[in-house]
Parts: structure tokens; C-alpha cells; sequence
């Protein structure tokens, strides 16, 4: 498991990328609002950034947590953007 590199969240509108945020926040994760990075094909010019969690746990909390995502990202640089689910 390797969790050194953040991954980023997609969404398909802002209000879902806002209501994640909410949602996170209180569970205490580390996330970040983003812009969406020009490399993701998003509907949402809003993405959301957490580090310090496998993509197992953030699978997760992300179904624990109702959070309707796009798709997930694991963001090894700017440069270096890979899509896992």
C-alpha cells in the first residue's frame, strides 16, 4: 500500500465537489479544494486533493460517506496524473 502520493477526487458538478468537502472535513482527512488539474477531463472545474490515506480506505470513506464522485486519481506529480477508478 502506498500512500505518499496524494490522489485527487472528481465530481461532475461544484455543489458535489462542496458537499464532499463538508463531508470530509469532518472525518478530520487532509484534503485540499483544487482546481480541477488541466490533465482531468472534468465536468467540474473543482476537484478535491487528500493525502495520508490508502485508495482502499479512501474507497472506503467514500461509500461510507455517500460521496458521489466522477473518478479518482493518483497524482504522483503535476505532471504525472494516473486514473484508478
Amino acid at each position: 500500500m502506498n500512500n505518499e502520493f496524494p490522489y485527487v477526487i472528481t465530481f461532475d458538478s461544484t455543489h458535489a465537489a462542496m458537499e464532499a468537502e463538508k463531508r470530509l472535513m469532518k472525518t478530520g482527512a487532509k484534503i485540499h479544494v483544487i482546481p480541477t488539474p488541466r490533465q482531468i477531463t472534468a465536468n467540474c472545474g473543482l476537484s478535491i486533493r487528500i493525502m495520508g490515506i490508502s485508495k482502499e480506505e479512501l474507497e472506503d470513506l467514500l461509500t461510507e460517506l455517500k460521496i458521489e464522485k466522477k473518478a479518482l486519481y493518483r497524482m504522483e506529480s503535476f505532471h504525472k496524473i494516473e486514473k484508478v477508478l
